[in-house]
C-alpha cells in the first residue's frame, strides 16, 4: 500500500463517520446521550444536524416547537451540546450542554414567566435574562454571569400594593456550589429584595424581604406568607425548579 493510501484511509473513515453522524435521527441522539432525561416532546423530527422537538419540554418547562442542532464533535465524545431556539414558555435562543457531570447554558437573551419555573415560587412576573453564561462541573458552580430583570412583579398571594411597573434587577454569580441572583426593586415606599440560589440539580432556596409596608404591614405581610423581622418582613422558600 502506497504512502498516499495510508493517510487517505483514515481521512475517508473520518468522513464516513461525519456523514453517518450528520444524518442520524435526532431522537436516537437524545436517547444515546441520555438527554431525554431532561428533554421530551410529542414528536421529534429531523437529524442531529437540524431537528425539531414538536411541543418540546425541558423538564416541565414548555419550549414550544423548539429547533435543535447538535454539536457533532461533542456528540461523538458522548456530550449533549446543542444550539436551540424556543418559542414556548421559554423564549429565546442559545447553546446548552446537558451531561452527567457538566451542565452549561449560554444565551444572549431568554424570557420566561417566573411561575413556569416552579409554581411554588412566591413571586410572579416575566423574567428576562441577558448575556447568560452559566456552567456547573461535578455539581459545583464554576461560572455564572449575566443580568436578570423581573418585570411586572406580583406576589402569588396576599394584597400588598405593588405598582404594575415594578421591576426587580440584579446579576448572576457563583456562591459556593450554587448560582446566585440578588435582585432589588421598589414600588413607591415599598422595597423588595430577593435572593435565589440554584444548585446543579435544580434545587433552589429563595429569600424574599419586603420593607416599607407602614402601619398595616403586619396583616398584609401575614396574608402573603411573610414573617416580621427587625426592619421588615421575610419569607423563605425551598423547592426544585421544574427542569
Amino acid at each position: 500500500m502506497g504512502a498516499d493510501m495510508q493517510w487517505k484511509w483514515p481521512v475517508l473513515a473520518m468522513f464516513l463517520v461525519a456523514v453517518l453522524a450528520a444524518t442520524a435521527p435526532l431522537r436516537l441522539a437524545l436517547s444515546w446521550t441520555q438527554a431525554d432525561r431532561w428533554l421530551s416532546a410529542a414528536d421529534v423530527e429531523g437529524t442531529i444536524w437540524g431537528g425539531v422537538l414538536q411541543a418540546g419540554y425541558l423538564g416541565h418547562l414548555s419550549l414550544g416547537d423548539a429547533k435543535v442542532a447538535l454539536d457533532i464533535p461533542a456528540l461523538l465524545s458522548g456530550q449533549m451540546r446543542f444550539r436551540f431556539s424556543a418559542a414556548g414558555k421559554l423564549q429565546g435562543a442559545g447553546t446548552a450542554l446537558l451531561g452527567r457531570d457538566r451542565r452549561e447554558i449560554r444565551a444572549d437573551s431568554l424570557r420566561v414567566p417566573v411561575q413556569a419555573l416552579s409554581p411554588s415560587l412566591p413571586l410572579e412576573g416575566e423574567m428576562l435574562l441577558s448575556d447568560i453564561d452559566v456552567a456547573f462541573r461535578d455539581g459545583t458552580c464554576r461560572a455564572a454571569q449575566g443580568s436578570v430583570v423581573v418585570k411586572h412583579v406580583r406576589l402569588a398571594r396576599g394584597s400588598i400594593p405593588l405598582s404594575s411597573d415594578l421591576e426587580l434587577r440584579g446579576a448572576l454569580g457563583c456562591a459556593g456550589n450554587d448560582v446566585i441572583a440578588r435582585l432589588v426593586g421598589r414600588s413607591g415606599s415599598i422595597a423588595i429584595r430577593s435572593t435565589i440560589r440554584i444548585g446543579a440539580d435544580g434545587a433552589y432556596r429563595m429569600e424574599n424581604r419586603i420593607l416599607g409596608l407602614g402601619e398595616a404591614g403586619d396583616a398584609m405581610a401575614a396574608a402573603a406568607g411573610f414573617a416580621p423581622e427587625a426592619d421588615g418582613y421575610a419569607r423563605f422558600d425551598r423547592g426544585n425548579l421544574a427542569l
